[in-house]
């Protein structure tokens, strides 16, 4: 595993967007270019571009940036080049004059500052990518894409690379002043469209029902603008109670017999079921789920072979017996643990058909030494390895192996195993990824996890970053592992912690003690969000793309460029409308006209020429939608 130490100085480092320059500020052309590609502060500014400018989105000022590295590139002496050499860079600037005009640029969706992608997710191509696959290269770009889709050109080692630039006609310099990065553009967002969160925090979130249903819960009186005690669910953009909810704080949800188990720190619901720490919802009406009677908090929910575990720090009506680890059989009755860990629960999860339990015990009820972490098999309980030295809040499985995630130091400020993994015969400690706000700053931990999209992310109260550079964001990481290589990235930055992470609709949904996130452009403020309530979803929009008249459908389109085919994404209520969709080449030519029928729909491009391309969506009483595409 590639380890790479951080140097003391980078624990005061700032923030890398944290001096970003707003697009919509007034400043010189060239100071805006510099926060495009800072290769600009290597060339001396024309007069034009010491003149004040402001851009409406970092999309225009990409285009600027591109439109002058093109009048740069072509001022230069061509002297040394062959005549084949010198038609190549006529040409391939051509197609980057093409490529600026359409205004289609890859998106940020990963981080919250600027940053490059070679190719983002929807296959589009940064400029120097789009040059690449012109010249026929597309198997080079992609490889950078799969590799190194994040680095600048500079840094970037391929021999293939390098035959390619010394027979591009540019050299490196000239293409790394082309490669521009991109600002973020997946703000997290309010979950129902509109701000308006909860009053207080929350400390999970469960999505149910195919993705109909959000559960929130946590410590709060109203959410969306209703009153909620504790727990609401979301269902058809409506905000609902659950018959006024519980009397107390909200920790853990599950689902179980087709039924949502409720755990937290509490004695009743507010219709009057009683049942200390754990209770039932049917789907109409509150009931009882404690039949062992216990007696205090439940942290965690896990079902394991057909049962549901319950995680917490709690009494059994033995009397002084503390509890920590109990279950419910598929009968709805609580049923007793022959062996359980000796110390509250935080976390469940599944390993290798065995329960994994974490949290802060030494010892199991029979002895058997633990260290925060232990594997039950319905049976007896075990150690894993020789354990780790650090409270553990948060469990997850990623590429076949257990994580662990908790607090990073103890009251003594001693340094603990905050997150790391367990890798078949020893724990990996991968703590060092993640910071607080400085020395000062012991209350750092992580509080939850979930795999997405190839990556695991991290949600708690702390900073991240890896090696010598400064990934920067701060309550939700990404961290990525290919067995030889491990990364964790900033993704937002919120203003304090996040308790819970889920995945909604393919998106990201976060719930906790934020209510204002930040994205790049930092103190500027013209990336912040606020009044989020301890609930934000990763929002992946494509604003930046095209521009839509007020009250026109929002389109997108991909691959870009497109080959083969290109997709139109809209929203169903659209599609039942039965739009027409038309196309025109650049030189104003109607070239395709389709009905569209479904919220996605391709169209085979196979036959038609290189360039730029417009469409206009039109529906009946509505306003027209119109943007630009390009075909390779």
């Amino acid at each position: 595993m590639k380890k790479l130490l951080l140097p003391a100085l980078l624990l005061f480092f700032v923030p890398v967007f944290a001096f970003a320059l707003s697009p919509s500020k007034s400043a010189s052309l060239y100071e805006h270019l510099k926060d495009v590609n800072a290769q600009w502060q290597h060339i001396e500014p024309t007069a034009q571009q010491l003149l004040p400018v402001s851009f409406e989105n970092d999309t225009r000022r990409i285009q600027a940036h591109l439109f002058n590295a093109e009048q740069y590139l072509r001022s230069q002496s061509t002297e040394g080049l062959n005549k084949e050499l010198l038609a190549k860079r006529l040409h391939l600037l051509d197609v980057l004059h093409s490529y600026a005009e359409a205004g289609v640029f890859p998106q940020n969706y990963d981080f919250n500052y600027r940053i490059p992608y070679f190719i983002d997710a929807h296959n589009t191509a940064c400029a120097v990518g789009y040059l690449i696959i012109a010249d026929g290269h597309k198997a080079l770009a992609e490889k950078i894409q799969h590799t190194n889709n994040y680095q600048y050109l500079l840094d970037m080692q391929y021999p293939e690379l390098t035959a390619w630039v010394t027979n591009s006609s540019f050299t490196a310099q000239e293409l790394a002043l082309i490669q521009p990065g991109y600002l973020a553009s997946t703000p997290f967002s309010y979950l129902n469209g509109n701000d308006g969160g909860t009053n207080g925090h929350v400390n999970d979130v469960l999505v149910a029902n195919g993705g109909t249903e959000i559960y929130v819960a946590g410590s709060f009186s109203s959410v969306g603008g209703s009153s909620a005690g504790n727990i609401a669910v979301l269902e058809n953009g409506t905000w609902t109670d659950l018959d006024g909810g519980v009397d107390g704080e909200v920790f853990a949800m599950a689902i179980f017999n087709n039924e949502l188990y409720v755990g937290g720190a509490f004695d009743s619901s507010f219709s009057g079921v009683y049942s200390e720490g754990v209770i039932k919802w049917t789907g109409t009406q509150w009931e009882v789920a404690n039949t062992i009677g216990l007696y205090g908090e439940i942290y965690a929910f896990q079902v394991y072979n057909g049962k549901l575990y319950l995680g917490g720090d709690f009494e059994l009506p033995t009397g002084a017996l503390r509890g920590y680890l109990s279950v419910i059989d598929s009968t709805g009755a609580g049923l007793y643990l022959h062996d359980f860990p000796m110390g509250p629960v935080n976390a469940l999860t599944i390993d290798n058909n065995k329960l994994i339990v974490g949290g802060n015990f030494s010892a199991s009820f029979n002895s058997v030494p633990l260290n925060n972490i232990a594997a039950f098999d319905d049976t007896s309980i075990t150690s894993i390895g020789n354990g780790i030295n650090a409270n553990v809040k948060a469990l997850a499985v990623y590429n076949n192996q257990l994580y662990t995630g908790g607090s990073f130091f103890n009251n003594a400020q001693d340094t603990l195993f905050g997150f790391g993994y367990w890798a078949d015969t020893a724990w990996v400690n991968e703590s060092y990824m993640v910071r607080g706000f400085g020395p000062w700053n012991y209350d750092i931990a992580i509080n939850d996890f979930v795999v997405h999209n190839d990556n695991l992310f991290v949600a708690g109260d702390f900073a991240c970053c890896d090696g010598m550079i400064a990934y920067y964001g701060y309550g939700i990481g990404s961290y990525f592992n290919n067995g030889t290589y491990s990364s964790m990235m900033g993704v937002t930055s919120f203003n304090d912690a996040v308790n819970t992470i889920s995945v909604y609709n393919g998106e990201l949904l976060a719930g906790g003690v934020f209510d204002t996130v930040m994205f790049s452009g930092g103190p500027t403020g013209s990336y912040t969000v606020g009044n989020l309530g301890g609930i934000a979803l990763k929002n992946d929009n494509w604003n930046s793309i095209n521009e839509q008249a007020d009250g026109a459908a929002s389109v997108k389109v991909y691959p870009v460029p497109a080959s083969g085919s290109v997709t139109f994404q809209m929203d169903a209520k659209v599609a039942l409308s039965r739009p027409t969709l038309t196309v025109y080449n650049a030189l104003g030519q109607q070239v395709s006209s389709t009905i569209i029928t479904q919220a996605q729909t391709p169209i085979d491009v196979n036959q038609w020429l290189t360039g730029v391309y417009m469409y206009q969506l039109q529906g009946e009483g509505a306003k027209p939608s119109m943007g630009r595409f390009v075909v390779e």
